[in-house]
């Protein structure tokens, strides 16, 4: 079902009313558009991404995405609320949009240590959706640049998976694990 009424007239009050529709991409992209020339809905659909409906959260994470792909830092200022959000939600969807986006901004400091964690767990544990298990190992990656320390006991945690995991797994961790084996040369040539 397309978009009826002009929804460059949304209220406030009324944006996340749009999220209980059935959204086409090329609804989303319109409302991303919208989103983009009213900021202020930014910070609403982050929060409707933590706790609207299932079919709203979904929704909203996914136009959040959207904006992200776009011009990441239009998020920044809402970069620790949707951390909290991928950090707790228990919607492998809505992890993965989150994560997506996680990616595309700079990693603060003060969340490395649950980011790192959490991440490890979502990378190792099968029952998270392959997504999120790969988005969760290029933020190990991520965090390795960052914290050059834990580079050589992400590489051990990350190999088995290679031996067991999707091939869409097994592309992202090659990537990430051989990342790791020059962030670990770098530091063994400088200390």
């Amino acid at each position: 079902m397309a978009l009826t009424e002009n929804p460059r007239n949304i209220g406030k009050d009324s944006f996340k009313t749009w999220f209980n529709r059935p959204f086409s991409m090329n609804d989303i992209l319109m409302m991303k558009d919208i989103v983009v020339q009213r900021s202020e809905l930014i910070s609403q659909a982050v929060e409707i991404a933590a706790g609207g409906s299932t079919r709203e959260a979904r929704t909203a994470a996914w136009l959040l995405t959207h904006l992200a792909d776009d011009d990441p830092m239009l998020l920044m200022e809402n970069q620790t609320r949707i951390i909290e959000i991928a950090l707790s939600t228990p919607s492998d969807s809505i992890r993965r949009d989150l994560l997506r986006i996680i990616l595309r901004l700079p990693l603060p400091e003060a969340y490395l240590g649950p980011l790192y964690e959490n991440a490890l767990n979502w990378a190792l544990n099968e029952k998270y959706a392959i997504a999120v298990r790969a988005n969760a190992i290029q933020l190990l990656g991520q965090i390795c640049e960052k914290e050059n320390g834990l580079a050589a006991e992400v590489e051990q945690y990350l190999s088995p998976v290679l031996d067991y995991g999707s091939s869409g797994l097994m592309v992202r961790g090659k990537k990430v694990i051989s990342r790791l084996q020059k962030i670990r040369q770098n530091v063994d040539v400088n200390q």
